[in-house]
């Protein structure tokens, strides 16, 4: 009998390894109206009303677009404590309207992390953001830790619409189950 080589050997241990769990829309499949996400086995149905988009990155899980300038996008395999991606997501306001609020809070066994920011926005990483600065902008940032890793679930846009969008998307945040 042939013995596995050290190739074989990484394939069979990472075919044992459970990645992100998502029933939300991936790179190669349509978005579907009333997606829902799952976390760590906990899962929230997205509101009726958010579009779901398909994914153009590998760290993005998920994305919808709420409005025509505000969106929501959940991130996995991104690197750093949630300190860090805090004072980072900090970086990316300049001219403040108000000092950025952070609360930390528990949905079910997930502990999460969450800023809300409101001033002029400047984020290269963002593919639809980048270049100008955005005046008016709010960004409400999550950081969930978790077994597999920490996610982010990060809602963008101009402030008046992250505000209307606002008991939605804690609503949804806070749901899941």
């Amino acid at each position: 009998m042939r013995r596995p080589g050290w190739l074989g050997i990484v394939l069979i241990a990472l075919a044992g390894c459970g990645g992100p769990e998502s029933t939300a829309p991936r790179p190669d499949g349509p978005p579907t109206p009333g997606d829902t996400v799952e976390l760590e086995g906990l899962k929230s149905k997205v509101p009726a009303k958010w579009v779901a988009e398909p994914v153009k990155s590998e760290f993005r899980l998920a994305q919808y677009r709420l409005d025509e300038e505000t969106e929501v996008v959940v991130y996995h395999r991104i690197t750093g404590s949630a300190k860090e991606n805090v004072t980072r997501w900090k970086s990316m306001f300049s001219k403040t309207d108000r000092e950025p609020t952070v609360e930390t809070f528990k949905v079910g066994p997930l502990e999460m992390v969450m800023l809300d920011a409101t001033g002029t926005y400047q984020n290269a990483m963002n593919p639809r953001l980048r270049g100008q600065p955005h005046e008016n902008f709010r960004q409400v940032a999550v950081y969930i830790d978790s077994r597999k890793g920490p996610f982010q679930i990060i809602m963008t846009g101009p402030a008046e619409a992250v505000g209307r969008h606002k008991a939605d998307f804690d609503a949804w945040l806070k749901g899941f189950k």
